[in-house]
């Protein structure tokens, strides 16, 4: 069975590496764009503790590349708030 190579991978390769450095510049800039707006999404719907715990979660989340971490932090808040209705 034939592997295929994701558009991306197949970009990436064919790319100098000058391009590959602007290619990674670029991409990060567009994540920390998302991760600062999501940022302020946290901040602005959770209260203080809610979005502290989030925050360390999100951050977990990415350095051990693990969304199920953050997921669960969500569904803990969840849970709570079904809890105190």
């Amino acid at each position: 069975m034939k592997k295929f190579k994701s558009l991306l991978d197949e970009l990436q390769e064919n790319i100098p590496n000058r391009s590959k450095d602007e290619f990674i510049q670029s991409q990060a800039n567009q994540v920390i764009s998302s991760a600062s707006n999501l940022i302020s999404l946290i901040k602005d719907n959770y209260s203080d503790e809610e979005a502290d715990d989030l925050l360390r979660g999100l951050i977990l989340s990415i350095k051990d590349r693990d969304s199920l971490k953050f997921d669960r932090r969500i569904k803990k808040i969840k849970r709570r708030r079904k809890g105190n209705v």
